[in-house]
């Protein structure tokens, strides 16, 4: 049988069977899922070099945040590809396809939130990200991951794929304009943000005797 644009590719195994569809409801609804909890770091993350005081909220976010891209591994490998015009269901390929692209990053981000909050319900506290207060080598290697948790700033090239996508469903000129200047607007929001989080950090930093924080 000769397949045509758009057709799904599937050998019917048991497994394929749960792949689900790039257009599927729950694939929307998992991608928006992503767009959140990106957002949540975007905020979040860089905040960290206020060295703000671990309260419910922070908890929260960091333990939704750590079960949410742990659960995405598992979900990205049903998640259905188009693949030369057609929709790749294939669980064997699907999952070959994320074991060479994004499993290694995602995983080991993934373990780097663990061990961290594995560390905070240790210490019961949720010492200085920067500063030196923990001591020994494990404590250093703590302190790393916590700054290498900035990393997960690079989802966002995997983000926008996933927009990109999400705008060929927008069949209105009107409605991709607005979702235009949205992404744009949430991009420079975002990158300010983060600048002026940098920029403190590099004052308040030990680095200098004096400083505009300490002024």
């Amino acid at each position: 049988l000769t397949a045509r644009m758009g057709d799904s590719i599937s050998n019917g195994a048991c497994l394929s069977s749960l792949v689900c569809k790039p257009s599927s409801k729950w694939r929307m609804t998992w991608d928006v899922l992503n767009f959140l909890a990106i957002g949540c770091d975007l905020v979040y993350l860089p905040l960290q070099a206020f060295q703000l005081p671990r309260d419910t909220m922070m908890a929260t976010t960091e333990w939704v945040t750590t079960i949410f891209w742990s659960l995405d591994i598992v979900f990205s490998f049903f998640c259905g590809f188009h693949h030369c015009g057609l929709v790749e269901m294939r669980w064997s390929r699907v999952a070959k396809r994320y074991l060479k692209s994004w499993f290694a990053f995602d995983f080991v981000l993934a373990t780097f939130d663990w061990v961290i909050l594995l560390q905070l319900i240790k210490d019961g506290s949720d010492n200085d990200m920067f500063g030196f207060v923990q001591i020994g080598n494990y404590g250093k290697v703590v302190r790393l991951m916590r700054i290498m948790r900035m990393l997960r700033f690079i989802r966002l090239v995997k983000v926008m794929s996933v927009l990109a996508e999400f705008s060929d469903f927008l069949h209105t000129e009107v409605a991709q304009t607005v979702f235009g200047v949205t992404k744009l607007l949430v991009a420079i929001a975002g990158l300010n943000h983060g600048i002026a989080c940098a920029w403190y950090f590099v004052g308040a930093s030990e680095l200098y005797d004096w400083s505009w924080v300490a002024q």
